[in-house]
């Protein structure tokens, strides 16, 4: 190309990316994520609580034996050692597991702090079941509480009993129980615990769970559990919006807020624009506060106003986030676009094809300006991949449109996959509208295409589990191909094991996917059960296979049955070997002799003796566990757990975990863009500082990656934000200067980017 004698506009934008090398790899069965909610059967049969004990959203582990903080000892039959719950839209649902039965009469108590005060008042209720000697339910009574302070009693958990006793019964209240061994089931209508409908979220009460002899409260209670709070919190922020304005305008971008909780909520809201513009939430500042009821939602109107000197083609990303106003952990954001010019072009989108297939992507392209323009279309492909645009209406070439003043049309981007190439890769297509008078006005929008198997269903998952005991898998399926799918679902145990194929909620048995083409998606949960007295060691290999027609996929769930696990929670669902100091690390013992004892020692990573439990219980269901707490300054390295039979001293099996200091990383850029401007050509521009904050506890390095046009940029950056550096907190500043070539076309602006990555030792 000849030399081009105008000028030339010249951006760059910045990303910080955090490359975590320390991240462990989840190889076991994921967490399905949200508490599971099913009807329950009371009818003395356990099968329907699956679901419901293997989240341990659901449920609370108590310690057994020695090890509990109550008087329990050798009183097994009054020792609780699981307590779950769930719901549905008439009833709350009750599990408890004791150590084991005996022929005495046990009472169980349940106590409903109502109101989630943390009291036990006169208007909170209680629960009483009462077993007979042989374990079958003969009475079940909702009473009021009668506190011994008048003000209420505390609400305490594990090893601390209420000192209140029970007062008035409900007549009329709708209560059922039943039993089969060591379990027991209840239910109790919402309407009964004084809950207006609806109930399908369930209601932020909170209980606990006391289990004794046939003897009044509070004398009679020989066990209690922790508290289990039914306060479920959540939110949702929608949607992403994109626009386009001129220098000097305001533009209004509405969202919708809403409360996904049990509970009345305050949420803090917080709009930050990328350039730096200002910003404004219902007309006034930046930040704002508001209060939902459960199931509540609000409109929230971000205001952004575009500077008057604000460049054409700049885009700006306004975020609005929302955030419990106590608990930051839930949050959600929404991302507003806007480009400065005549055209807006959206959504930037993600599709998934096949290879050999065209993947075709809409685009909505919006004349924002009061006057009609042609504006030119172009695409591009990061692959290289020969995409074009198209009428989506016709299917015929598009190079140019005509659009009338606050009028849109759709455009659409036609995406050839290559044949052969291989799943799992991604390109990334870049469609433009240039404003014909003048190309240096232009919108973009982006789209991401996913190369799959036309039926895909992924990953494969490897696991330990207990005999007796079941296991839960994680799927993703799939529909890559371009037409509507009914994809057909089935699964094999090499073992011959019992499983089953379930909707994501792991509550409702599936054979069939109905999916949506290009990326239609749906995850389901495989669930393999081991049977009892399966011999450790024992690996089944379970192929779950999806398939529509001539095409299908399979992935393998490998299970392999251990005598003993360490898990991070207290319901032995959430399965971990790696632990940070002053964790509390629980094992699990799996597939033992019923009612025998058996020893759990803990040893350090020099070998040394770390923790002796005493001699623990096995349940008639062949499970006993214990946990160590580590110390604040435990010895990082691999630890491990040994069981052992308690009568013979024999070792029935051991497990190693890791104990390591967990990584602080953090890192920020002070900018996201950096506008150089018009420049003419061999001309440097000014100079532009970026600074780069991070914050390791490991010495870590840190580097940058550039990318787009900076050659024909010129684009120097030189600085400290490159190379090995010391654990801290620390700042680092680069430079950056363009000075672009002769070779640079002056009608198409420049577009570099630049990726800081930070990765510990």
């Amino acid at each position: 190309m000849g030399r081009q004698h105008g000028q030339t506009r010249v951006r760059g934008s910045l990303s910080a990316v955090l490359a975590l090398a320390i991240a462990a790899a989840l190889t076991g069965p994921l967490p399905l994520g949200a508490l599971t909610q099913t009807t329950i059967s009371i009818d003395g049969a356990f099968a329907d609580w699956s679901p419901v004990l293997a989240d341990s959203d659901n449920t609370l582990s108590d310690p057994s034996g020695p090890a509990d903080p109550d008087p329990v000892n050798d009183l097994k039959d009054r020792d609780i050692s699981l307590l779950a719950s769930t719901w549905d839209s008439d009833y709350f649902y009750l599990y408890v597991r004791r150590t084991e039965t005996a022929q005495t009469q046990i009472r169980f108590w349940t106590y409903f702090d109502l109101d989630h005060d943390g009291l036990m008042e006169d208007t909170d209720l209680v629960l009483e079941i009462r077993l007979n000697r042989w374990g079958d339910p003969k009475s079940y009574t909702l009473m009021a509480y009668d506190p011994d302070a008048v003000t209420g009693d505390p609400l305490t958990g594990d090893g601390e009993t209420l000192p209140g006793t029970t007062g008035d019964e409900l007549a009329g209240a709708s209560v059922s129980a039943a039993t089969e061994g060591i379990e027991m089931e209840a239910r109790v209508a919402w309407s009964s615990l004084g809950f207006s409908p609806p109930h399908d979220a369930g209601h932020p009460m909170q209980f606990k769970q006391s289990c004794g002899l046939a003897a009044a409260l509070p004398e009679g209670v020989n066990d209690n559990t922790d508290i289990v709070s039914l306060r479920r919190r959540g939110l949702t922020l929608v949607p992403d919006r994109y626009s386009a304005g001129l220098p000097g305008d305001t533009l209004t971008y509405t969202h919708t807020l809403t409360n996904t909780g049990n509970d009345t909520e305050v949420f803090e809201l917080a709009a930050t624009s990328s350039e730096g513009w200002a910003v404004s939430l219902d007309g006034g500042g930046s930040t704002m506060q508001v209060t939902l009821a459960p199931g509540g939602s609000v409109d929230v109107q971000v205001g952004l106003a575009i500077p008057v000197d604000a460049s054409f083609s700049v885009t700006d990303r306004t975020s609005l986030s929302a955030t419990l106003l106590d608990d930051p952990a839930y949050s959600a954001t929404v991302t507003d676009s806007t480009n400065v010019g005549v055209v807006s072009l959206s959504p930037d989108q993600t599709a998934a094809g096949a290879e050999g297939t065209d993947v075709d992507h809409t685009f909505t392209l919006t004349n924002i300006s009061g006057e009609d323009h042609v504006f030119d279309l172009s695409a591009t492909d990061g692959s290289g991949w020969p995409v074009s645009v198209l009428d989506p209406m016709t299917g015929d070439p598009l190079t140019a449109v005509s659009v009338a003043a606050g009028a849109s049309t759709q455009v659409m981007l036609r995406v050839p996959i290559p044949s052969g190439t291989p799943p799992g890769t991604i390109s990334t297509s870049t469609l433009r509208a240039a404003l014909q008078s003048d190309p240096t006005a232009f919108g973009e929008a982006r789209a991401v295409t996913v190369v799959r198997l036309p039926i895909d269903i992924e990953p494969d998952r490897t696991g330990e589990q207990g005999a007796g005991q079941a296991i839960q898998y994680a799927h993703t399926v799939t529909n890559a191909s371009d037409a509507q799918q009914t994809v057909s679902l089935s699964a094999s145990s090499s073992q011959g094991w019992t499983v089953q194929i379930l909707d994501a909620s792991a509550t409702q048995p599936i054979t069939t996917l109905d999916l949506a083409p290009n990326g239609g998606s749906a995850d389901v949960t495989v669930r393999v059960t081991v049977p009892a007295g399966v011999a450790q060691g024992t690996v089944d290999q379970t192929t779950v296979t999806a398939s529509a027609g001539a095409h299908s996929d399979q992935v393998v769930d490998s299970t392999t049955v251990v005598n003993l696990a360490t898990y991070s929670d207290s319901a032995f669902s959430q399965r971990s070997d790696s632990f940070a100091p002053a964790d509390r690390v629980y094992a699990r013992g799996m597939g033992l002799f019923a009612y025998s004892r058996v020893v759990f020692s803990w040893y350090d990573p020099m070998g040394g003796l770390a923790h002796q439990s005493p001699d623990i219980g096995v349940d008639s269901l062949g499970t006993s566990a214990a946990y160590l707490d580590l110390a604040d300054d435990a010895a990082e390295g691999t630890w491990e757990v040994v069981l052992t039979d308690d009568d013979t001293g024999a070792e029935i099996a051991r497990h190693a975990f890791q104990v390591a200091v967990p990584s602080v990383l953090t890192m920020s850029v002070d900018t996201t863009v950096i506008d150089f401007g018009l420049l003419d050509p061999s001309t440097p521009s000014d100079t532009h500082t970026v600074n780069v904050t991070v914050e390791s506890n490991r010495p870590y390095a840190l580097s940058r990656s550039i990318a787009g046009d900076a050659a024909l940029m010129g684009l120097s950056v030189t600085g400290e934000a490159n190379g090995d550096k010391p654990a801290g907190t620390d700042t680092h500043a680069d430079a950056y200067q363009a000075t672009v070539s002769w070779d640079a076309d002056a009608g198409v602006p420049l577009e570099a980017s630049v990726a800081y990555t930070v990765v510990p030792y």
